[in-house]
């Protein structure tokens, strides 16, 4: 029995608080972004929370990481865009 996208976003949304579309924005705007740099200094991600409203992938992610500091994630063009 396959899931229907609604019945696997509710899951996403009890599990994580936004979108398996939102999520997975920030997961490989995240990865993309540490994949950048010769030395990624930021540590693991703490939080992750939506900037405004869910429009799946097309939402923008913030994400918290250890050293403290968070950035915005969201799909662009070229793949992925990041502040």
């Amino acid at each position: 029995m396959s899931m229907t996208p609604e019945e696997i976003d509710k899951i996403y949304i009890q599990e994580h608080g936004i979108t398996k579309g939102a999520f997975s924005v920030g997961l490989q705007g995240s990865l993309m972004h540490r994949n950048s740099v010769e030395e990624w200094a930021e540590g693991d991600p703490v939080k992750v929370w939506l900037e405004g409203k869910d429009v799946g992938e097309q939402s923008v992610i913030c994400i918290a990481y250890e050293s403290g500091r968070w950035w915005h994630y969201k799909k662009a063009d070229n793949g992925f865009a990041w502040w």
